[in-house]
């Protein structure tokens, strides 16, 4: 399962958990949490489909923010949690990144884009 797989490979990270400890949610940030943080969204999941049918195989499209008070751990962040894709065995094709800020918060965040691949 994609949301498994996402929360796995980041919390089991040690570069990752060094920087965000458990601080790592699906879609938000709990009210009153801290960053450095870790907020992933699962835009869709796709069955991969066969010419026998189900393949056993989801394709998802994960949103994955790093947060921070200031840029540099946000950039930080964003490197450790690619490389934790990189190494982490499961097929993930990290997309582009982009910078962020939270106007209310004044957090700085780097967005990264996936093409994850699970087994069902």
């Amino acid at each position: 399962m994609i949301q498994a797989d996402i929360y796995k490979i980041l919390s089991e990270n040690q570069s990752v958990v060094a920087l965000v400890s458990s601080r790592i949610y699906p879609v938000e940030i709990p009210q009153g949490g801290s960053v450095p943080a870790i907020v992933y969204v699962i835009n869709d999941i796709t069955p991969v489909k066969s010419l026998d049918g189900e393949s056993g195989l989801d394709n998802g499209t994960v949103e994955i923010t790093c947060w921070a008070k200031d840029y540099k751990t946000a950039q930080l962040l964003a490197s450790a949690v690619r490389s934790a894709f990189i190494e982490s065995g499961i097929g993930v094709i990290t997309g582009n990144m982009q910078d962020t800020i939270d106007e209310e918060t004044r957090n700085y965040g780097v967005v990264i884009n996936v093409s994850a691949w699970s087994n069902t």
